[in-house]
């Protein structure tokens, strides 16, 4: 299958407050397989602006604000486990 060919991207559409999306958070998101419908719901972004920004492929990228309300999503995430799992008695290893 040929590879897909992207637009060269616009150097106006870059700016200093653009982001990617962070290797590390990106690996944390695929390896534990977290629904990008529902960060993208948290984040106040409509899913297919969240799926284009996330992707690697496209040019659209992240603000500023867009990676703090990202960042608070999944500490929210992490909240919500951390609290529910101190509640049980931890199993000794």
């Amino acid at each position: 299958m040929a590879e897909k060919k992207y637009k060269q991207v616009p150097e106006e559409i870059i700016s200093e407050q653009s982001y990617e999306c962070p290797a590390d958070i990106r690996e944390v998101i695929e390896k534990w397989k977290i629904s990008k419908t529902i960060l993208a719901e948290k984040m106040g972004l409509p899913r297919s602006t969240f799926a284009n920004k996330y992707s690697e492929k496209h040019y659209l990228l992240f603000t500023y604000d867009e990676i703090l309300r990202f960042q608070k999503a999944l500490k929210e995430l992490v909240d919500d486990v951390l609290s529910t799992i101190w509640k049980y008695p931890m199993a000794s290893e």
